[in-house]
């Protein structure tokens, strides 16, 4: 069993349930999985491939699970990077993790376009 079949199954045996509490927002597992379902068919259809790697730097958020999902969901492998990284820290994993897309919030663009 693959970890998306494990969401997949969640997601239909418990709808209604809350998935995740964050910042006085409460998703239920159906949000969770038409969200991250939003996020995949957009990773496909930018021509993200099964075993394509997608890195993620991107804050703690609703967001990050929904990516996290999707990229799952899409076939892709999630290469996170974490926030607290310093640049030289940053290049070397997207150098060294094969990632050919990333998935930036607006906060940490800057520092990737330097």
């Amino acid at each position: 069993m693959t970890l998306v079949s494990c969401f997949c199954r969640t997601f239909r045996e418990n709808p209604d349930k809350v998935a995740i509490d964050f910042c006085d927002k409460r998703i239920t597992f159906s949000e969770l999985d038409k969200e991250s379902n939003k996020v995949a068919n957009a990773l496909i259809k930018a021509g993200v491939k099964k075993g394509d790697r997608v890195a993620q730097f991107l804050c703690n958020s609703l967001e990050l699970v929904y990516f996290f999902v999707g990229v799952l969901k899409a076939g892709a492998v999630v290469v996170p990077i974490n926030t607290f990284y310093k640049e030289k820290e940053i290049e070397h994993m997207l150098d060294n993790s094969g990632a050919n897309m990333i998935l930036v919030d607006e906060e940490r663009l800057e520092v990737l376009e330097r």
